[in-house]
C-alpha cells in the first residue's frame, strides 16, 4: 500500500494517465477486498474490525434517528422558534420528515452512483470528487421549498448526519472506504476531514443562519458548490496553455468557470425559490444579474490567492 502513488499525474487528459488513474483505483479497490477478507480470519484483538464497522454503522443510524426524533418531538412541543403567528401542526411535521427523508436518500443515492461510476471506470476519482463537491447541495436546495416554514431544523439533519458519515469515512472503517475514495484526491481517508467536511458543515451552519429566507445562504452555498467546483473540473481540461501568472495551479478558463457556472447557480436557485414562494425579490432577477456577477467575480478572486483551503 506504501508503493502506491498518492499524487495525481500531472498529465491529465492523455489516455496513459487516465489508465493510471484506474490502475491505482483498482489496486485500492484490491487492497479494501483484502481488508475485507482479512476481516474474517481470527485476530490476536479479536473482533475489533467488526466492532469498529458495527460502531460506524451505529453512531450514523444513532445520529439520523435522534435528531430527526429530537426535531420531531420540539415541534410537537412548540418551542420550536417559527415565523410570527405560524404553529407546527401534526401535518407539517409528517410533511417535514418525508422532505427530510427524500433528501437524505437522494444524496446516499447520489454519492453511491458517482462511486459506482468510479468504479466502472466511467468517471475519473478526481473528476468524482468535484462532481460530488459541484451537485451535492445545488441538489439538496431544490427540495427546500417543500419543507414547512419551520422546517430547516429538520434540513439541517442531512448534513449533520453527511458530517458524521465523513468523520467515520476518514478513520479505518471499512464500510465508508468507497466514500472516502470517491471524495478524496490521493484515496488517502484523513481527506475526509478537509475540503468535504468544511463544505457539509458550511451547508448545516446556511440552513441554521439563512435558511432559504433571501439570498445570502444561497450565493454562499453558489459560490462554494457550482463555483468551486465547475472551477477544477474545466480548469484541469481548458486551462493548460493559459495560467495566471502568480501561480501554476490555476487558470483563466477555471476562474472564468468559477464567475460563469456560480452566478448561473444563484440565477436558477433565486428564481425557484422565488417562484415557489419562498420569498419576494424586490426587482427582477434580470436586474440584479450585474450584482450577483460582481458578487462571483469577488469570490473568483479570494479563490485565486494560495493561502488556506479555497
Amino acid at each position: 500500500y506504501a508503493l502506491l502513488p498518492t499524487t495525481s499525474p500531472k498529465h491529465h487528459g492523455t489516455a496513459s494517465s487516465r489508465n493510471e488513474h484506474y490502475q491505482v483505483f483498482e489496486l485500492r479497490y484490491k487492497l479494501q477486498k483484502l481488508k475485507a477478507a482479512d476481516k474474517n480470519l481470527p485476530h490476536a484483538d479479536g473482533n475489533k474490525s467488526e466492532k469498529s464497522n458495527l460502531s460506524g454503522k451505529t453512531l450514523t443510524m444513532g445520529t439520523a434517528v435522534g435528531s430527526l426524533l429530537s426535531v420531531a418531538l420540539a415541534a410537537k412541543a412548540q418551542i420550536l422558534p417559527l415565523p410570527s403567528g405560524i404553529v407546527y401542526t401534526d401535518g407539517m411535521i409528517r410533511q417535514d420528515l418525508l422532505v427530510t427523508l427524500l433528501g437524505g436518500i437522494g444524496s446516499l443515492f447520489f454519492v453511491n452512483l458517482c462511486t459506482l461510476l468510479v468504479s466502472k471506470k466511467i468517471l475519473l476519482p478526481r473528476d468524482s470528487r468535484k462532481v460530488i463537491h459541484t451537485i451535492s447541495a445545488l441538489a439538496y436546495m431544490l427540495f427546500w421549498p417543500f419543507f414547512s416554514p419551520g422546517g430547516r431544523y429538520f434540513a439541517m439533519c442531512v448534513p449533520l448526519v453527511n458530517a458524521i458519515r465523513l468523520y467515520i469515512a476518514s478513520t479505518d472503517n471499512f464500510e465508508e472506504e468507497e466514500l472516502a475514495n470517491a471524495i478524496s484526491r490521493t484515496g488517502n481517508q484523513m481527506e475526509a476531514l478537509g475540503g468535504p467536511f468544511i463544505y457539509v458543515i458550511v451547508l448545516l451552519f446556511s440552513i441554521l443562519l439563512f435558511w432559504r429566507d433571501n439570498m445570502i445562504g444561497i450565493s454562499a452555498l453558489s459560490t462554494m458548490a457550482a463555483g468551486d467546483g465547475m472551477a477544477d473540473i474545466v480548469g484541469r481540461r481548458l486551462g493548460k496553455g493559459n495560467k495566471w501568472f502568480f501561480t501554476e495551479s490555476k487558470s483563466v478558463a477555471g476562474t472564468l468557470a468559477f464567475i460563469v457556472f456560480s452566478s448561473l447557480a444563484i440565477v436558477a436557485l433565486t428564481s425557484w425559490f422565488s417562484a415557489t414562494g419562498c420569498f419576494s425579490l424586490p426587482h427582477s432577477i434580470i436586474s440584479l444579474v450585474p450584482r450577483i456577477i460582481a458578487i462571483c467575480s469577488a469570490a473568483a478572486l479570494i479563490e485565486l490567492l494560495p493561502i488556506g483551503d479555497d
